[in-house]
C-alpha cells in the first residue's frame, strides 16, 4: 500500500513539473514580479529583437527567462536565483531573440501580473 502512494506523489510532482514548463499561463509563475524589472528595447527588427533586462537588487543573480510568442506580442518572464556566495552578481542582462514574425508588443510577465513595456 505506502509504494502504491509513493508511485502517486512521484507522478504527481513528475506531472507539475512538466506543466511548469510547458503550459504558457503556468511557467510564469515562477518568474520575478514585473514592478523589480526594467526592461530596455535595444533594438527591434523583423526578424530579430534585442533588449535588455535590469533587476533592482544586487542579491540575485539571473537564473533563466521563459518567452512566447502570441499574435505579434512578446510575453517574457524572467527567473533570478538567490546568490549570497556571489561578489559580483550580474543584475543587468542582454537577451537577443530571432522572432518569426514583427514584434508590435512586448509585455514582460510575472507570477499573474503583466506590464506592457513596448510601446511605451
Amino acid at each position: 500500500m505506502r509504494k502504491g502512494l509513493f508511485y502517486i506523489l512521484i507522478a504527481l510532482i513528475s506531472v507539475g513539473v512538466i506543466l511548469l514548463n510547458t503550459v504558457d499561463s503556468v511557467k510564469y509563475l515562477t518568474c520575478e514580479d514585473p514592478s523589480k524589472v526594467e526592461v530596455v528595447v535595444t533594438s527591434i527588427t523583423a526578424d530579430e529583437i534585442v533588449f535588455n533586462i535590469t533587476k533592482d537588487t544586487d542579491s540575485e543573480t539571473f537564473s533563466d527567462y521563459v518567452y512566447h510568442i502570441e499574435n505579434g506580442t512578446l510575453y517574457i518572464g524572467v527567473k533570478y536565483a538567490l546568490n549570497p556566495l556571489n561578489d559580483s552578481p550580474n543584475n543587468s542582462f542582454t537577451i537577443e531573440l530571432e522572432t518569426p514574425e514583427l514584434i508590435e508588443v512586448i509585455i514582460i510577465k510575472g507570477g499573474m501580473e503583466e506590464v506592457q513595456v513596448y510601446p511605451e
